[in-house]
């Protein structure tokens, strides 16, 4: 899902964010979540910053050591619970589709 990205902070902090903007010293972020362990290998997202009053960030990359853009099923997690609420639909998944019948 493009923009949306998983950002490795110099903190050791991971966040998912949809990327705004960038230029040559800042990546400009709105929405982040962070990810933590879960347990049993699973992660979760919770809000980066909850109290601050915009949902916008900019992040210095000084402070970034990586950044990638975000795999669907994360990115699908993220849209859900932060985002615009869309997903992506893995390409061929509507062939898997049954054919449906409409009935009275």
């Amino acid at each position: 899902m493009k923009n949306i990205n998983v950002i490795h902070l110099a903190s050791g902090e991971q966040i998912v964010a949809e990327v705004k903007s960038q230029d040559s010293t800042t990546l400009c972020v709105r929405n982040a979540a962070i990810l933590v362990p879960a347990g049993q290998g699973k992660i979760g997202l919770a809000p980066y910053a909850p109290y601050t009053s915009s949902a916008d960030l900019c992040i210095n990359y000084a402070n970034v050591t990586w950044s990638s853009e975000a795999h669907e099923e994360l990115a699908n997690e993220y849209n859900t619970a932060f985002g615009n609420g869309l997903v992506s639909v893995p390409a061929g998944a509507a062939n898997a589709i049954p054919n449906l019948k409409i009935t009275d």
